[in-house]
């Protein structure tokens, strides 16, 4: 997000167990996760389990370009 030449936030939420309350509530079915949202607040994309450094580039300018 500091690296970007559009305002991004970066929110974590730390999930210490699939047990959760938090993880029950969102149907969690593996750590980490990654969500991205639009700047109007849409989920554009979701990175679960495995991931690269590449998909959480695309997943962050996915998001940037609101879809």
């Amino acid at each position: 997000c500091e690296d970007s030449s559009r305002p991004a936030e970066y929110v974590p939420i730390l999930i210490d167990s699939l047990k959760s309350e938090i993880a029950r509530a969102n149907s969690l079915e593996s750590l980490p996760q990654f969500w991205f949202y639009s700047s109007g607040g849409g989920l554009v994309a979701k990175l679960t389990g495995r991931f690269t450094d590449e998909d959480l580039e695309q997943a962050f300018r996915k998001a940037g370009r609101g879809r």
